[in-house]
C-alpha cells in the first residue's frame, strides 16, 4: 500500500494500436490512458471499479469499435467501457483476466479458477 492506504500505481498491461497509439491500463489511479509514440496522452478514461484497485484493469484490450474490455478479476465482471466511462457487462465468469474482440465481432473472455 502506498501513503495514507491507496494502492500505487503499476502498470500491468499496455497494447499497441493500429494507429500508432499505445493504451496503458493503470492499476492505483484505475486508469486507461492512450498515448502518441512516447511523449504525449491523447486520450484518458477513469475506471470507476467498485473493488479493490490493485485488482482492477489486470490486463484491458481496445476494441476495433473503440471501446475498452476491461476485466475485474475479484468480481468477476469484464465490463466493455466507452470513452465517456459507460459500460456495459457480460455474463460474470470465475477470475477473468483478459478479454479479446475477435475479427467475427464475438468476445473470447480467458477465465477459470487461479
Amino acid at each position: 500500500m502506498g501513503v495514507h492506504g491507496e494502492v500505487p500505481n503499476e502498470v500491468p498491461t499496455c497494447q499497441p494500436l493500429p494507429d500508432g497509439n499505445i493504451l496503458i491500463g493503470i492499476v492505483g489511479e484505475c486508469r486507461l490512458i492512450e498515448v502518441i509514440g512516447t511523449r504525449r496522452c491523447s486520450r484518458s478514461t477513469a475506471v470507476d471499479d467498485g473493488e479493490a484497485a490493485s485488482r482492477a484493469v489486470p490486463h484491458v484490450r481496445k476494441t476495433p469499435e473503440g471501446t475498452y474490455l476491461v476485466p475485474f478479476t475479484a468480481e468477476g465482471a469484464v465490463r466493455e467501457i466507452d470513452r465517456t466511462a459507460r459500460c456495459s457487462e457480460f455474463p460474470r465468469q470465475p477470475t477473468p483476466v483478459c478479454a479479446l474482440r475477435l475479427e467475427d465481432g464475438n468476445t473470447l473472455i480467458s477465465a477459470g479458477v487461479r
